[in-house]
């Protein structure tokens, strides 16, 4: 299983969260008002890709993410 770093920056209207370089064949995003909310839909972002990998018979190769803010994430979410 990958370890992918997954980085968490401020948004918009909230958060936005987005997968580093790594080796696997999909990528995925999360949005939301809220850290919580940004990695619950990241999160739901990689089981939809999963299901969908296994609806079309396509190998998904499971990864572990490790979630990193920027700075500007750490101190709103953290002050």
């Amino acid at each position: 299983m990958e370890k992918v770093k997954v980085y968490i920056e401020l948004a918009g209207n909230g958060y936005s969260a987005y997968m580093d370089k790594n080796n696997l064949d999909y990528g995925l995003i999360g949005e939301g008002r809220t850290v919580d909310e940004t990695i619950a839909d990241f999160k739901s972002t990689y089981e939809a890709t999963r299901s969908y990998y296994h609806s079309i018979n396509k190998q998904f190769e499971e990864a572990d993410f490790l979630f990193y803010y920027d700075i500007a994430s750490f101190l709103e979410e953290y002050s």
